[in-house]
């Protein structure tokens, strides 16, 4: 388990009552076939089309891949070849 604000580079992590646990099916060639990310929010799979998705102008974490708005809320694109990268480092 992972938790997205550090590996995005957050220098203290906030705790919530409410923090879930995402479950991602690895897409990189590692032995890992699942991790998983610890969320502030309750994430939820949504589907867009590219015409409904706009660039931010926010500063992106090492996490990242992009911040889009999509119907005018904010949202997150995470680079997973990136957190993937950190699964071997953090795992004992």
């Amino acid at each position: 388990v992972l938790s997205y604000e550090f590996a995005s580079g957050a220098e203290t992590v906030r705790r919530s009552k409410n923090a879930r646990i995402a479950v991602i099916n690895s897409i990189g060639q590692g032995s890992t076939r699942f991790f998983a990310i610890v969320t502030q929010g309750i994430p939820r799979l949504v589907k867009i089309s590219e015409e409904l998705i706009k660039k931010s102008r926010k500063k992106t974490g090492k996490a990242d891949e992009i911040m889009v708005v999509v119907d005018g809320e904010a949202a997150v694109i995470p680079n997973l070849d990136y957190l993937e990268t950190l699964i071997p480092e953090h795992v004992a």
